[in-house]
């Protein structure tokens, strides 16, 4: 496969609240290629044995900077220049960002950027990964199956990061080659009144790069370069089910995952520049997230042809990876990525299926209901939230819900297919058969968000208000129509997303609860400003279209199989 994208960035506010919407050509446009290949391979040399081989290569690259500066390196822009010493002492975040804002100017004062300024980033990312995968599956006996594999991952990152939002530039270089291994035995035991599954899964991690480390030492924090650490850890995973009926069975797993952290966590700011503001270390001596989870079920035929599935499951996660003050010097904090939150989960799932209903119409109904508890939702959200807060500056060390407790949730499929030979007839007419018709519908409950009052202060606690409920219904309409007497189908479908258009929360301002005010006037009451112009440009300001979920998306297209 391969892809080709030339897009454009669009941000409505950036995490500095400047806004483009005026000057969309002042936001970055980026282009992204990527592309897979790979071969795979079965051989069998008897009834009771499988081997499977498969190599594949993956490779992507992206490139984002301003649009009238595309293709050139962020060291040749205009205005950039260093010292004797190697240090930033440019003009490239001067007049093109922030700096020197007309604010008698209403347009600027609410917080829009007007030509000619732009935002002076530049991003270059490319990843490869190279990976083989082996794997058996040998029946020992009819009733004992194992399975065994392994993968080689080998991966070639680089990244090249400037950001000129200030007179110290931030920065972001690095490129590595880490490799990655795992391996799994599994064995499968299958006899009359019980089926048990127990396995080991092995995993391992060479970050293969040395990065600055700083310790506290003679009462000064002091650098030096360490080569990094590799890491590797065993899984345990143990299933087993068995019949307590003819109609139900009963099952019960156990099962230890790790999650490797993603590569940018562990490589960002490798060199321990702490000259930049806000300065973020990356850790390659992470350790990868655990998570022990517990889960009993059953399944139970309610009639022939309706099944019934009750799931509660217990989810313990720990070494989640975060963000903590490391140290300070002098007008700043230095940050690093750390092993330090954890959470957990817990929660039952309810399903019903019809199976069929009159030879062509099947359906299902799902209700889930989940508490997810911890004292991180995201690794930088103590870099963005806490520690460069002027109210709420500590992390918190009690749990809370987490920015992904939906608490409630229900999902209901209807699939309606008439197959080619069916004759029917609808108020009279005739109505062909080979079409298909299928209805997704989902309903959440809000998510959470930390409130907070007019000077942007915590009220009450933690992640304690809710967004609007979500719901959403999509559906699939298509048609077959066959050429010749070979098999050949031309397919016309029509996919809608959102079908009712409904106009679903995203995010809400903090201040105020709503996803299209956020309670600040800017300028308000300057004698010099146009009032009227002015109260326009704050509500534009706060209409953010990324506060809402996409309105309807309708797709035509034909597919033809032979």
């Amino acid at each position: 496969s391969y892809s080709k994208v030339d897009g454009a960035v669009y941000r409505h506010r950036d995490q500095n609240d400047a806004s483009f919407d005026f000057n969309l050509d002042g936001l970055p446009v980026l282009k992204k290629e990527s592309y897979l290949g790979g071969v795979s391979a079965n051989y069998v040399p008897g009834e009771r044995t499988i081997w499977s081989l498969t190599a594949n290569r993956f490779s992507t690259y992206t490139l984002t900077e301003p649009k009238h500066l595309m293709g050139i390196y962020w060291r040749d822009w205009p205005g950039y220049s260093e010292d004797s010493n190697g240090v930033y002492n440019g003009t490239v975040h001067k007049d093109t960002y922030l700096n020197n804002r007309d604010f008698s100017n209403p347009y600027e004062l609410t917080g829009f950027m007007l030509a000619p300024r732009y935002d002076p980033s530049y991003i270059y990312s490319k990843a490869t990964v190279n990976s083989v995968t082996a794997n058996l599956v040998q029946q020992i006996t009819k009733t004992n199956q194992i399975k065994m594999g392994m993968t080689y991952d080998q991966y070639h990152i680089k990244r090249d990061s400037k950001k000129f939002y200030n007179d110290k530039p931030y920065t972001e270089f690095y490129d590595c080659r880490p490799a990655y291994v795992s391996a799994f035995a599994q064995e499968k035991l299958e006899y009359q009144r019980f089926v048990i599954n127990a396995g080991l899964r092995w995993d391992y991690r060479n970050p293969d790069i040395s990065f600055m480390s700083y310790a506290l030492t003679g009462g000064q924090w002091i650098g030096q370069w360490k080569k990094a650490d590799t890491k590797s850890q065993i899984a345990p995973r143990f299933g087993v089910s068995f019949p307590i009926s003819e109609k139900t069975v009963m099952h019960a797993n156990y099962g230890v995952y790790y999650q490797s952290p993603i590569y940018r966590y562990l490589y960002i700011n490798v060199a321990g520049d702490i000259s930049t503001g806000l300065p973020l270390l990356g850790n390659p001596n992470l350790k990868p997230e655990k998570t022990v989870s517990y889960e009993l079920g059953m399944n139970h035929l309610v009639g022939d042809n309706l099944r019934m599935e009750i799931t509660a499951y217990y989810k313990n996660i720990s070494d989640l990876v975060t963000t903590r003050r490391l140290f300070t010097i002098p007008g700043t904090s230095i940050t690093y990525f750390t092993n330090d939150d954890y959470g957990s989960a817990t929660g039952i799932d309810i399903s019903l299926e019809r199976l069929k209903l009159n030879g062509f119409v099947s359906g299902s109904i799902s209700y889930g209901y989940m508490v997810a508890r911890g004292i991180g939702s995201n690794a930088l959200e103590p870099y963005y939230t806490y520690l460069t807060s002027s109210a709420d500056t500590l992390a918190p060390v009690t749990e809370y819900p987490l920015d992904f407790d939906q608490r409630h949730t229900v999902t209901a499929m209807l699939d309606v297919h008439f197959p080619r030979q069916w004759k029917g007839h609808v108020f009279g007419l005739p109505v062909p058969g080979a079409w298909g018709l299928a209805l997704v519908g989902y309903l959440g409950s809000g998510l959470p968000y930390t409130k907070s009052d007019g000077k942007g202060l915590r009220v009450g606690e933690r992640n304690e208000g809710r967004l609007p409920a979500y719901s959403s219904v999509d559906m699939r309409f298509n048609k077959d129509m066959f050429l010749g007497s070979h098999g050949n189908t031309l397919t016309f479908f029509v996919e809608v997303e959102n079908l009712f258009d409904r106009r679903n929360v995203l995010n809400v301002y903090a201040r105020t609860g709503l996803p299209d005010d956020d309670n600040i006037r800017n300028g308000t009451g300057l004698s010099t400003i146009d009032q009227n112009q002015l109260n326009q440009l704050n509500k534009l300001y706060d209409h953010d279209p990324q506060n809402y979920a996409p309105p309807r998306t309708v797709r035509l297209g034909l597919e033809f199989s032979f």
